[in-house]
C-alpha cells in the first residue's frame, strides 16, 4: 500500500532515504498549515461566525488570484531550469513555503495588515506548490529505474502523503489544545520552520542520481580532457556543491547557455561561425547556442570542445573532439551515468543555418 511493487529492486537506491525525509517534511508542513490557519482566523475574529466566513472567502480569493499570479510568474521565468537543477529548486520551494507560512502567522500578530500578509503568504505558498509539482515529477522519473513504474511510485507517494498530512493535522490540533496565543504559535513555528528546512536539506542530500546536467557534464569533461579519465558519481561530486548541481571547483571556466542573440555581436563570432559551420552548435565567449537540429549528443560534444579549448585553439579542440567523443560517450555509460537524459536549462533559443549537418 505504501511502497512500490517490487521494492527495493524496482526503484533507485535513494528511494527509501528520500521518502523517509519527505514523510517527515510533509508532516511538519501539514502541522504548520494548521497553525497558520488558526492565526489567520484569529486575525479576522474567529469568534464571529460572519467574520470567520469572510476570512475563508478572502483566503480562497487570495489563493486563486494572487497565488496563481505568483505561480505564473515563476513558471514563465524559471520553468526551463527545473529539470537541470531540481534539488536546488526543491530547496527554494520549501524556503518559499516557510516564508509564506511566516507571513500568514504575522496576520495574527499584526491584524491591521491582514490583507498584505495574507496575500504575501498565499503567493509564496502557491509558488512552493508549483515548484514542488515540477521537481517531484523529476525526482520520480529518476527513481523509476524500470521506466514503466512511475504511475505506481506516484500512487504510493499519494498514500504516504495522506498519512503524513493526517499525522501533521493531528499534531497541529494537539498544539492548539495547549494554546491559541499568537506568540505561542510563533514560537512553535520558529522551531518547526527550521526543522522543515533541515529535513529538506537532508532529502536533497539523499537524492543521488547519476543524471547529466550541464554543470555535471562540464566536470566530467574537464577531468576527461585533463586526465583521460571518466569519473563516477561519487568522484564527480567532489567538484560540486552540497546539492550536487552547482560547480564549486575553479579549475576551469564554466560554459553557460546563451539566453539571447547578443553573442552574434561578439568580436570572435565570425571566426567561431566559420570553424563550427558544420556543427549543430556555436561556442562564443563561453556561451553555448544550439542549432534547431541539435540533439543531446551535440550538447555533449559542445562541452567537450569547450573544455579542450581551454588548452588549445578552437580548431584543435574540434578536431580532438571528433576523435575522442565516442570514447567519452562510452565511458559515461560504463560509469553508470544516464546518458539518455541530459538537462541543460534549455530556454529553446536556437539558430538555423542551411549547411548544418553534423551528427554522431
Amino acid at each position: 500500500m505504501f511502497l512500490p511493487v517490487g521494492f527495493p529492486s524496482s526503484v533507485h537506491k535513494s528511494y527509501l532515504p528520500i521518502h523517509v525525509w519527505q514523510f517527515l517534511e510533509t508532516t511538519a508542513g501539514s502541522l504548520i498549515s494548521v497553525l497558520t490557519a488558526q492565526a489567520m482566523l484569529v486575525s479576522v475574529g474567529a469568534g464571529n461566525a460572519a467574520m470567520a466566513g469572510t476570512a475563508v472567502a478572502i483566503q480562497w480569493a487570495l489563493k486563486d488570484g494572487l497565488g496563481e499570479m505568483g505561480k505564473l510568474l515563476i513558471i514563465r521565468r524559471f520553468a526551463h531550469n527545473f529539470d537541470t537543477w531540481p534539488k536546488t529548486w526543491k530547496m527554494i520551494g520549501e524556503v518559499s513555503s516557510v516564508l509564506g507560512a511566516f507571513m500568514q502567522l504575522l496576520t495574527a500578530l499584526v491584524p491591521g495588515s491582514f490583507l498584505l500578509f495574507a496575500s504575501l503568504g498565499y503567493g509564496l505558498r502557491s509558488i512552493h506548490f508549483a515548484i514542488w509539482n515540477a521537481t517531484h515529477t523529476t525526482f520520480n522519473q529518476n527513481l523509476a529505474i524500470q521506466g514503466n513504474n512511475i504511475g505506481d511510485i506516484v500512487a504510493k507517494d499519494e498514500a504516504q502523503f495522506a498519512v503524513a498530512h493526517i499525522l501533521g493535522m493531528a499534531l497541529g490540533i494537539a498544539v492548539l489544545e495547549v494554546s491559541h496565543d499568537p506568540l505561542f504559535l510563533a514560537g512553535v513555528f520558529s522551531i518547526l520552520g527550521g526543522a522543515q528546512l533541515w529535513m529538506t536539506q537532508r532529502l536533497v542530500t539523499a537524492a543521488q542520481f547519476p543524471v547529466l546536467s550541464l554543470p555535471t557534464l562540464q566536470v566530467l569533461a574537464h577531468h576527461f580532457v585533463k586526465q583521460g579519465k571518466i569519473l563516477n558519481y561519487k568522484e564527480a561530486m567532489r567538484d560540486m556543491d552540497w546539492t550536487g548541481e552547482w560547480i564549486k571547483t575553479k579549475a576551469f571556466k564554466p560554459l553557460k547557455m546563451a539566453h539571447d542573440m547578443s553573442i552574434m555581436t561578439h568580436s570572435t563570432f565570425p571566426c567561431c561561425m566559420n570553424t563550427l559551420r558544420h556543427e549543430r552548435y556555436l561556442l562564443v565567449d563561453g556561451k553555448l547556442l544550439l542549432n534547431t537540429k541539435a540533439s543531446k549528443k551535440d550538447v555533449l560534444r559542445a562541452v567537450l570542445v569547450h573544455m579542450k579549448m581551454q588548452q588549445s585553439t578552437l580548431e584543435q579542440a574540434l578536431e580532438w573532439s571528433h576523435v575522442q567523443e565516442s570514447v567519452f560517450y562510452t565511458g559515461l555509460q560504463s560509469q553508470g551515468w544516464l546518458i539518455d537524459s541530459i538537462a541543460w536549462g534549455d530556454s529553446a533559443l536556437r539558430f538555423e543555418t542551411h549547411d548544418s549537418a553534423a551528427g554522431l
